[in-house]
C-alpha cells in the first residue's frame, strides 16, 4: 500500500490559518480521530469540550499553545469539514 502524502494546504493564503491547520490535520492522523471528527464535540464546541478524546488530539498538537480559544475553535472545524467533506471539497472551497 503507497503512503498517503499530507497535504501542504499551500492554497490556504494567510500563513499563520495554514500553520494550525497543517498541524491538526497531523495531530489528528497520529491520534487517528478521523472519526471522531465527523462529530459534533457537544455543548462547549471544541473550545470547551470535556471528551477525553480530544485531549488525545490535542495532545498531538505541536502548536496547541499558541491558540486562542477561538483560533482553536476555527481550525478544528476546518479539520472536521475535511473529516466529513474529504480534502479535494475543503480545497475547493480556498480555490473558486
Amino acid at each position: 500500500m503507497p503512503e498517503v502524502q499530507e497535504p501542504t494546504f499551500s492554497f490556504i493564503n494567510d500563513a499563520e490559518s495554514r500553520r494550525y491547520v497543517a498541524d491538526a490535520y497531523r495531530a489528528v492522523v497520529a491520534a487517528e480521530a478521523w472519526a471522531l471528527m465527523t462529530e459534533d464535540p457537544g455543548e462547549g464546541g471544541f473550545m470547551l469540550t470535556t471528551r477525553e478524546a480530544y485531549k488525545a488530539i490535542q495532545a498531538h498538537m505541536e502548536l496547541r499553545y499558541e491558540h486562542s480559544g477561538s483560533s482553536y475553535g476555527w481550525t478544528m472545524r476546518q479539520i472536521q469539514f475535511i473529516a466529513r467533506n474529504g480534502m479535494d471539497a475543503y480545497r475547493n472551497c480556498f480555490l473558486q
